[in-house]
């Protein structure tokens, strides 16, 4: 009767151990879980970001060699891109781009969660971009260069004849 008893005890100690292992590595996997979500979403959104740098054809600002918080820069249809952090709440910043043009300007919210950002033009033709996206113990740096590729929208043609 007693090795009855002593068996279902260690049993039932052996059980809880297991039952707390596992509970452990499911929150380890929700947090991890969480984290690349975040990292996914910001991937995305700093491609589709890129790629409209990229679509332009001069860095107005910054100029080359300086580094700023913002930058300007104009696409081949002549329209200036202003790219900035607007508060977004305490420590959070959201990437701004006002678009203008001859009809107005337009504003919108390119990526949301940013921490720092800031535009390095190398030349007139390419920026190098960093970054920290996410706030509080979820952050991770991001550093890139951007050359435009429209430069050839704005030179003249010149024919030989």
């Amino acid at each position: 009767m007693v090795e009855i008893l002593l068996g279902s005890l260690i049993l039932v100690v052996v059980l809880f151990g297991v039952i707390q292992l596992l509970s452990t590595g499911r929150r380890m996997e929700e947090g991890v879980g969480g984290r690349l979500s975040l990292q996914a979403d910001a991937r995305k959104a700093l491609a589709s970001f890129l790629r409209e740098l990229q679509e332009g054809i001069v860095v107005v600002r910054p100029a080359p060699g300086q580094t700023l918080s913002y930058a300007m820069v104009r696409d081949k249809l002549n329209r200036v891109a202003f790219y900035s952090l607007a508060p977004a709440g305490e420590e959070s910043y959201d990437l701004r781009r006002d678009l203008v043009d001859r009809s107005g300007t337009r504003r919108e919210v390119l990526l949301g969660g940013l921490s720092r950002l800031t535009f390095t033009a190398l030349t007139d033709r390419a920026l190098q971009l960093n970054a920290i996206l996410g706030t509080g113990d979820r952050r991770f740096a991001f550093h890139t260069q951007v050359r435009l590729r429209n430069r050839a929208a704005a030179e003249p043609f010149f024919s030989s004849e």
